[in-house]
């Protein structure tokens, strides 16, 4: 299967994971979480990496058995994790479609009231209250008040028939109501800061290789810093908890995103609730999807991100105990080199110095030698 393929339609199965989990309940929630795990668990590189500076801050977070988890605004991509949508665009829609909008509006706002009426008198339910109700608009074009009158009198008496006739009266007129679109179309405006995504989440990026000459210029200070081997085998249950955060980026085109269609979707599930057979080309599966997509320009880099909720991890340490290995930079200093060393060592875990060949063309990387250190 072509990997670009396959890594786009995982992150879609982990959308749709996601979703499933907040959707499902007891038991069969935490059974769905364990086989959800598994599946990740299955499919994600055994070894991921990160190239660090050296410096004080990065070499505690290791001894720490931690990683370094930072809001993507402060990353070096400006369009990282952002979604794209015509906003222009997408009031024009509206503008185009408002009638509609507007009486998804008023059936939402009816059928409330009409459930809050079933809640406090329990002789009736909704369905049937629903069904008696939608029966005096067929084979009407417009909106007649005695016909819902003539429809609810049998059902709930003539008292209550006027009272909902009048209560959708009131509701018509007032999302009809010319301010109402004003403020509507004001609030749509600004009602989804989408990208908002990037001060409110904390990522970890990690590679699938070690040897990326560009990642080591950019991320390693030039060769003078290290990389860290992680192995990505989880053994506790806050590892296994943070493995459905794991997902690889996609390289391609951003997918076009509707706040429109965004805004109809929201409207049709507080009618209703979602469930999961809705779960196939959502809006909010495009945005998912955006967090996850990069230019192909950066398709070198071949990037997996565990990314957690920041208000879910104070700070931005995060426990992260899966270091098995680390490579030291070619232009690392020796001083530095044996403070690594000493690390690699207190961890129990590998160290591997980063040299050029003997034709000074290409990178090779040796295990360091306890002898050749003084060790």
């Amino acid at each position: 299967m072509n990997s670009k393929t396959w890594k786009l339609n995982f992150i879609k199965y982990n959308y749709k994971c996601s979703r499933t989990f907040e959707l499902l309940t007891e038991p069969r929630k935490q059974i769905f979480h364990e086989d959800w795990i598994d599946q990740v668990v299955s499919v994600c590189p055994r070894w991921l990496y990160k190239y660090r500076s050296f410096n004080d801050d990065n070499i505690d977070a290791l001894i720490q058995k931690k990683a370094w988890f930072s809001r993507p605004s402060a990353w070096n991509d400006p369009i990282d994790v952002t979604v794209h949508y015509d906003l222009g665009k997408d009031i024009a829609d509206m503008d185009r479609d408002f009638d509609q909008l507007v009486l998804k509006f008023a059936r939402l706002f009816i059928e409330k009231y009409m459930a809050s009426y079933c809640d406090q008198k329990k002789t009736i339910n909704l369905q049937t209250l629903t069904y008696y109700y939608d029966s005096a608009f067929k084979g009407s074009d417009g909106f007649e008040p005695g016909r819902i009158v003539t429809a609810l009198t049998p059902v709930v008496g003539d008292k209550v028939a006027r009272q909902m006739a009048a209560k959708t009266s009131q509701i018509l007129h007032d999302v009809l109501n010319p301010e109402f679109k004003e403020n509507m179309t004001a609030a749509f405006s600004k009602m989804y800061s989408l990208n908002d995504v990037r001060d409110t989440m904390i990522l970890c990026s990690l590679s699938e290789t070690y040897h990326n000459n560009h990642q080591w210029a950019i991320y390693a200070d030039g060769g003078k810093g290290f990389c860290i081997g992680y192995e990505i085998k989880p053994r506790t249950k806050q590892q296994r908890d943070l493995m459905v955060n794991l997902l690889p980026v996609y390289y391609g085109k951003k997918p076009d995103f509707s706040l429109e269609r965004m805004l109809e979707e929201s409207i049709e599930y507080a009618t209703r609730p979602e469930t999961l057979n809705d779960l196939v080309n959502q809006e909010a599966e495009k945005e998912f999807l955006a967090m996850f997509t990069k230019d192909k320009e950066w398709q070198g880099e071949q990037e997996w991100r565990f990314a957690i909720q920041d208000k879910d991890h104070p700070g931005s340490l995060i426990d992260f105990d899966f270091a098995k290995a680390l490579y030291l930079g070619d232009k690392m200093s020796e001083e530095n080199a044996q403070t690594l060393i000493k690390v690699g060592e207190q961890l129990g875990i590998s160290v591997y110095r980063r040299k050029l060949d003997s034709t000074g063309s290409e990178f090779s990387y040796q295990k360091v030698n306890k002898e050749l250190y003084g060790r």
